[in-house]
């Protein structure tokens, strides 16, 4: 295809046949013809990010949310204040978040609204573990109807029989599992006041999911391995990789960890000597998730890792586009640019996304982000340190400003 995946997470959309190839055509050629333009949007949204749960079963150490090592739970408001140098929001802001109840109607309100603006890519997740929500599944079920693509990012427990049959019924498109290790020991580590049992949960989940594509012909859905390194499980990445082999996994994401700003945090990034340990273990397992045909990111996780998430050095080099590729709606119904983004621009409950999107506010906001790696950083628009999106960001720019790109340092010419 013309335009290329760059808002993929390397995932399998091409799969999705001709009506999803189509709508996901006409959506990146709409964005595209935003981003060349520079001032206007000519249709909605690639991707949308929803959030479906607060709430978690989980306690990983390195979350922002739910870890024990917390020293605030890093939601959207905290981020911001500590972005401008703000004092912390107050018990009530936190008392607030909690009580954040799922709307079923507005989700479904949310959702014809993104599907009727040209958006062929979900990312549904959270703050919490998504297949708490109740209603997950039918949500699922709706996105998939619409011929869109779909993924959803969990901690694997809750894939029981019952919601894998489902998944594979409904050719459901990707998993996002973050497991943090590779074994049952490094399970606890990472995981504060887990039963003992659960990381042989997920490991049988994974492995009836295999067994039933297997089974049933098929390849759906996918299965992406994620695995954070922190100070805690640093030392476990060949475990991990051989633990990825035996579920069956189609690929393996290898992230940084990010702090957050957060006191409790800082402990889980990596000493120096840790830091090298892990560049080295990397480099060896792109040898052996090639000899099993697992899919990975390591040439992307070295050009950034350093002992944490910095992109600060990405955004030095070229702007960000991702304003025109994906927005990020919470369960609360705010709207958001991207991840890394603190401010709304709007909340669907008072007004409509498509209003919101084509909003002066949303559109001053794209204006900056073109121009951010020009811009005083002092005033940014976002936290452009601890960006997630740099992959696509750089795919894009590539492909949009090819004479740069040969002039462009060496960073930028190697992340292809």
């Amino acid at each position: 295809m013309v335009l290329g995946s760059f808002l993929r997470f390397d995932g399998q959309e091409s799969n999705g046949g001709k009506t999803l190839i189509l709508r996901k055509f006409l959506s990146q050629l709409r964005a595209l013809a935003g981003v060349i333009h520079g001032r206007r949007i000519f249709g909605g949204p690639i991707q949308a990010n929803l959030t479906l749960a607060n709430r978690c079963n989980l306690k990983c150490i390195h979350c922002y949310y739910h870890s024990p090592l917390l020293e605030r739970p890093n939601y959207r408001g905290v981020r911001l204040a500590r972005q401008i140098n703000e004092q912390l929001p107050d018990d009530g802001y936190f008392n607030h978040q909690k009580k954040i109840t799922f709307n079923r109607k507005g989700m479904e309100k949310i959702l014809d609204e993104l599907i009727k603006s040209g958006v062929y890519r979900f990312f549904l997740s959270g703050n919490g573990e998504p297949f708490l929500n109740k209603y997950s599944i039918d949500i699922m079920k709706k996105i998939k109807k619409a011929n869109c693509y779909c993924l959803v990012k969990t901690n694997g427990t809750l894939l029981s029989k019952k919601i894998t049959d489902e998944l594979i019924h409904m050719k459901f498109d990707e998993l996002h599992i973050t497991t943090m290790a590779g074994n049952r020991d490094m399970y606890i580590r990472t995981h504060s006041c887990v039963p003992q049992e659960t990381f042989d949960s997920v490991k049988n989940n994974l492995l009836y999911l295999a067994e039933q594509k297997k089974k049933l012909h098929t390849n759906k859905p996918q299965v992406s391995l994620i695995y954070v390194v922190i100070s805690e499980n640093y030392s476990g990445l060949y475990d991990f990789a051989e633990f990825a082999y035996k579920v069956q996994a189609d690929r393996v994401f290898i992230q940084p960890v990010d702090e957050m700003g957060d006191t409790g945090l800082k402990r889980l990034v990596l000493t120096e000597k840790q830091t090298e340990y892990v560049r080295e273990e990397a480099v060896k397992l792109k040898n052996y998730f090639k000899s099993k045909k697992i899919k990975h990111n390591i040439d992307k996780f070295l050009k950034i890792f350093s002992a944490q998430l910095d992109t600060r050095e990405v955004y030095r080099l070229i702007p960000c586009y991702y304003a025109w590729l994906s927005v990020l709606i919470d369960i609360d119904g705010n709207v958001y640019p991207c991840y890394s983004s603190y401010r709304s621009m709007g909340n669907i409950y008072e007004n409509s996304f498509n209003d919101i999107w084509n909003s002066e506010h949303y559109r001053l906001f794209r204006e900056k982000s073109l121009k951010l790696n020009c811009s005083d950083k002092s005033d940014s628009i976002c936290d452009y340190g601890n960006c997630p999106h740099y992959t696509a960001n750089m795919k894009l720019h590539k492909m949009i400003d090819p004479v740069k790109k040969v002039f462009s340092h060496n960073y930028i010419l190697r992340n292809s």
